[in-house]
């Protein structure tokens, strides 16, 4: 695996608090302790408040693609049950309860297939609550080494796609589906053949992402993400693979 994907892993963060407003970040545990025992302004408080929902959703996002589903659903629950703060206590639009309903339901969710459908519409909430209230979040983006492997490929599209999702930025969405629009390489890291069932799942895998980039509108995108990460889970148990991770 290239390097610059454990990074990511680390690194990914929201920047964006509240309408016209950023503030970047590398230290997830840190954002996260600080929307827990907020000691400074309204807007700082808020910035780490959202932090560490986005942080939280894109830890339940890496846990299902490494087959990892109880650590999926276990940050799921934090999203589902943590008091929203500030402006969103207020629930315009109804993001937040939204958001929170799918986390629940994903908590009782028994399959990949199922969390990743409720990550998915989550997600596509997340990017539809930043369009109605003029958030404009920044993400760290890697760059594809030109020697990356074929997962490492998977994986990159599986970030920007998310971040299509989180921020309505149809570039990355568009960007992150290309990738999967080629032709499955059925092999494993060390050469040899997938399993059959692994097999089917990484045609499938392309197939969805060869229609991904012709879907519009966040609902119909977040359906996709979810059958996506509900394929990367089930295949990467049945063959150990996926990105590493804790």
């Amino acid at each position: 695996m290239r390097t610059w994907i454990p990074a990511l892993i680390a690194s990914l963060a929201l920047t964006a608090c509240g309408p016209k407003s950023s503030e970047a970040t590398s230290e997830p545990a840190a954002a996260e302790e600080a929307a827990e025992t907020p000691d400074h302004s309204p807007e700082e408080d808020l910035r780490s408040h959202m932090r560490a929902h986005f942080i939280r959703a894109t830890d339940a996002r890496d846990a299902l693609v490494r087959a990892n589903l109880e650590a999926s659903k276990a940050h799921l629950a934090w999203v589902a049950e943590h008091e929203p703060f500030g402006w969103m206590a207020e629930d315009p639009g109804n993001f937040v309860a939204q958001m929170q309903h799918q986390a629940k339901e994903a908590t009782a969710a028994e399959d990949f297939t199922a969390v990743g459908a409720h990550i998915g519409r989550l997600g596509a909430v997340c990017g539809d609550c930043h369009q109605a209230m003029e958030i404009d979040p920044t993400l760290w983006s890697p760059d594809v080494d030109v020697d990356a492997s074929h997962m490492d490929e998977h994986w990159f599209a599986v970030v920007r796609m998310w971040q299509g999702l989180v921020r309505y930025d149809d570039k990355a969405w568009a960007e992150g589906a290309g990738i999967l629009n080629q032709e499955p390489k059925l092999h494993q890291r060390d050469g040899g053949e997938l399993p059959t069932a692994a097999q089917a799942m990484a045609r499938q895998l392309h197939e969805v992402g060869a229609r991904a980039a012709n879907v519009e509108g966040q609902q119909a995108r977040g359906e996709v993400y979810g059958r996506i990460l509900g394929l990367c889970g089930a295949c990467h148990e049945l063959t150990g693979g996926g990105p590493k991770g804790d």
